[in-house]
């Protein structure tokens, strides 16, 4: 098996705040570097700009989530698509699918530089939404 290389130096965002609005719809628990992406982003933005992001309605503790009656659903699809996507390479963050709750989100993009980040009020039971801005 050959091994899949990290590379996306290609395909990064350009860092010249140029976007008024990025989105992004569950992708987040799948990379294997969260954080570089999240950092791109907000280097991405112009100073009013927004990052709408739309990940799986998880919580922040294994508990909680088995309270959630789409748990075993969510928790089998992380071990067979979500953890073996964010696991290529050395490092990688392995979130899987109910790795990026609420109190994970707010830390990786507060980290990036993110100053306003709130919690969207969107009925979905699949989905919780979040608002970043610079």
């Amino acid at each position: 098996m050959k091994e899949c290389k990290n590379d996306v130096s290609k395909h990064k965002l350009p860092d010249d705040q140029s976007f008024d609005l990025i989105l992004s719809f569950d992708c987040v628990h799948d990379m294997a570097d969260p954080q570089s992406v999240i950092d791109s982003i907000y280097k991405s933005l112009n100073v009013d700009g927004t990052w709408f992001v739309s990940d799986l309605k998880v919580a922040d503790s294994f508990a909680e989530n088995l309270k959630n009656p789409l748990a075993k659903y969510f928790y089998a699809c992380s071990l067979v698509c979500c953890l073996p996507s964010a696991c290529v390479g050395e490092n990688c963050a392995k979130l899987g699918t109910l790795g990026f709750g609420p109190s994970t989100a707010k830390a990786m993009i507060t980290k990036a530089g993110f100053r306003r980040f709130k919690m969207l009020d969107i009925d979905n039971p699949f989905n919780l939404y979040y608002e970043a801005r610079p």
